[in-house]
């Protein structure tokens, strides 16, 4: 059975080992951490919290010691024994060496990129299907493709419906996909184009696929942040179209995340980001409200041992 976590910025991680009918501060991290990120594999938990990362590997957790001017960590990820880690405004970091040290990446912005805030990276998703290929999402700076393992990146935004890219997630069919506050983007023939997002708010956050079934993908969204709505949406194919799939009641703002596990193809598990967390046993055709975080949450993500 998977275990699963909602990160919170107070309150420290959140743990369930029971699919959601009780939750604990995990006792591996600071009880009151304020945490930002997840990245789960079979075994492996990566989290991101304020200028600070932390790893469970083998049944214990180790912390990574980022540099001292990293800010807080958006995004990170782990692939083919590299982790990356998005901290701050436009950082980013690199270990091959499970996080005891760090050389700085340059992801930088094509000249007259608008940028009403800093940019940041929001995501990184690394190819399954392709060696040392990742993909970032930056928050008002498009999409960007490496095939160096991060160590050079080239932007990837032609057809994009904004440059304010908050997700990218890989169906188990192979198709990216890139949430923005205009809906669901698909990557086609080197372009991307817009799927049918049915939900009148399109503020769309989160991303997850399910391993099972290659055209079923779950999006997080609701109105412009915090939001008073939030929803997750449903696509059966690959992220052409979209549907909203309606939580048992107020998510009291935008649905930030959304996670899936390898090992239960029902499960779905999401968290608005005022921190309502929802599981759903049945491939979200119904959702229980399972937790009230009483704090911030900006993350979830089942674990399989």
């Amino acid at each position: 059975m998977p275990r699963l976590f909602v990160t919170t910025l107070g309150r420290g991680l959140l743990r369930s080992d029971n699919l959601g009918r009780s939750w604990t501060t995990e006792p591996g991290l600071p009880p009151t951490g304020r945490f930002y990120s997840l990245y789960a594999s079979p075994g492996e938990l990566l989290v991101g919290g304020e200028a600070s990362a932390y790893r469970y590997s083998e049944r214990a957790w180790s912390e990574m010691p980022l540099p001292p001017d990293g800010g807080s960590v958006w995004a990170l990820t782990a692939f083919e024994g590299a982790i990356l880690v998005a901290a701050g405004p436009g950082g980013l970091l690199r270990s091959a060496d499970g996080g005891r040290s760090w050389e700085r990446l340059e992801l930088s912005l094509p000249a007259g990129t608008p940028e009403p805030h800093p940019p940041r990276i929001t995501a990184l998703l690394p190819n399954p299907s392709v060696s040392h290929e990742v993909w970032a999402a930056v928050a008002v700076g498009g999409v960007f493709a490496s095939t160096d393992g991060g160590r050079s990146w080239s932007p990837a935004n032609d057809g994009i419906p904004s440059l304010d890219v908050h997700a990218l997630a890989w169906s188990s069919g192979g198709v990216l996909l890139a949430a923005t506050p205009a809906g669901v983007a698909i990557w086609r023939s080197a372009r991307w184009v817009d799927g049918q997002f049915d939900p009148a708010d399109r503020y769309c956050r989160g991303l997850a696929s399910r391993p099972d079934d290659p055209g079923a993908l779950y999006c997080g969204f609701g109105g412009e942040p915090p939001g008073r709505r939030g929803g997750v949406a449903v696509s059966t194919d690959g992220g052409r179209s979209w549907r909203a799939s309606p939580l048992p009641d107020d998510a009291g703002g935008v649905i930030w995340s959304v996670a899936t596990a390898a090992d239960m193809p029902g499960l779905v598990l999401a968290c608005s980001l005022s921190g309502h967390v929802y599981v759903s046993l049945d491939r979200a055709a119904t959702w229980r409200h399972v937790l009230s975080t009483e704090a911030e949450s900006r993350a979830v993500a089942c674990l399989s041992e």
